[in-house]
Order: structure tokens, then C-alpha cells, then sequence
């Protein structure tokens, strides 16, 4: 009886397991910047997967929202957006999802003013220090924690900051220019 219990248990369990482990399908999103601010990503899928799409960014205006730059792109893993008031742009860090034959796995690309600055891969960020496991969609992605648009103290410049899960390695990002910033 145990053992038939058990059986019944895990053959109702593991799949649903799987199940849960599989990423849901494209959707229309906004994201806006962390605190109050007058920008926002409206990020818009062309299909079910993939990352084909568009991303606009908007300005909110008291009579209607006015676009401000535009993607060609769409981001199912999120976006997150940075406010340059050296250069009054927008910086745009992007996680796009792995095309099944990427053997070397674009993480996150940064992009400012509606240009690609820099993109960095699972490899390039495990030189960086940052370890690799395994990921939902087969292969290795970077483990890592987002701590997202950063001001560098006394100055008015900003960083994307990512964090290793142990803390040991935190990468600071130039919004302006997409490189890792000096330690």
C-alpha cells in the first residue's frame, strides 16, 4: 500500500515539476525604471517565442506618452532602464532568450539612445568571474543576481551592477558605453 502511495505521488509530481520548469509564452509588457520617473519600456512580442518584436520607449506627457527611441526587438526576460543625465538619454539593459543553436549564450546586451553598445555571453561574463550553470533551455547560462541601474557615488553617472549568487563578484556596467567600468 506504501509503495503504491509513493508510485501514485511521484507520477503526479514529476511532471508537474517539468511542467513548471518550462518558461510560458511571449506577452505584451511595460517595465518601467525603479522609483518614480517619466520612462517606461512598452515591449510588444511578434510571436508566441523568440525574441521578435519591438521595444519603444516612452515618455509620459499630461496629454499623451511620446516614443522616444525604438527597438527592434523584443525581451522576454525583462528589460531594465537607466536615465543618463550626462548625455539625457535612456540606457536600456536587455535579456534576450538563447536561439536553440547559440552554443555561447548572449545573457544581457545594453543599448543607449536606440544603438547596441555591447552584448556579453555566458562565456565572456565566466572570464569576468561570474559562474555558469545549467539553464531552463538546455546548456549553460550565468548565475547571477541584477541589482539593477546604480548611481556611482558622487558623480552623475550610472552603472547596470550584476552580483554573483556568493557575493564574491559584483560587475559594474557604464550605461554610456556598455564596457565594465574600472574597479
Amino acid at each position: 500500500m506504501k509503495n503504491t502511495v509513493f508510485t501514485f505521488i511521484l507520477a503526479v509530481l514529476v511532471p508537474l515539476a517539468a511542467f513548471a520548469s518550462k518558461r510560458a509564452g511571449n506577452r505584451p509588457y511595460v517595465q518601467g525604471m525603479d522609483g518614480p520617473s517619466v520612462f517606461y519600456a512598452r515591449c510588444i512580442p511578434d510571436g508566441p517565442m523568440g525574441n521578435k518584436g519591438t521595444t519603444t520607449i516612452m515618455r509620459v506627457e499630461a496629454a499623451h506618452d511620446v516614443e522616444v527611441d525604438q527597438y527592434p526587438w523584443y525581451s522576454p526576460r525583462g528589460v531594465v532602464l537607466g536615465w543618463s543625465p550626462l548625455k539625457g538619454k535612456v540606457a536600456v539593459m536587455a535579456f534576450p532568450d538563447p536561439s536553440p543553436d547559440q552554443e555561447d549564450r548572449v545573457e544581457f546586451s545594453f543599448y543607449l539612445a536606440g544603438t547596441l553598445l555591447a552584448s556579453y555571453t555566458t562565456s565572456d561574463l565566466q572570464k569576468l568571474g561570474v559562474d555558469a550553470g545549467p539553464s531552463h533551455e538546455g546548456g549553460k547560462a550565468s548565475q547571477y543576481k541584477l541589482l539593477g541601474c546604480v548611481q556611482v557615488p558622487g558623480t552623475n553617472e550610472y552603472d547596470f551592477v550584476i552580483k554573483s549568487p556568493s557575493g564574491a563578484v559584483t560587475l559594474k556596467f557604464d550605461i554610456l558605453t556598455g564596457r565594465q567600468r574600472a574597479k
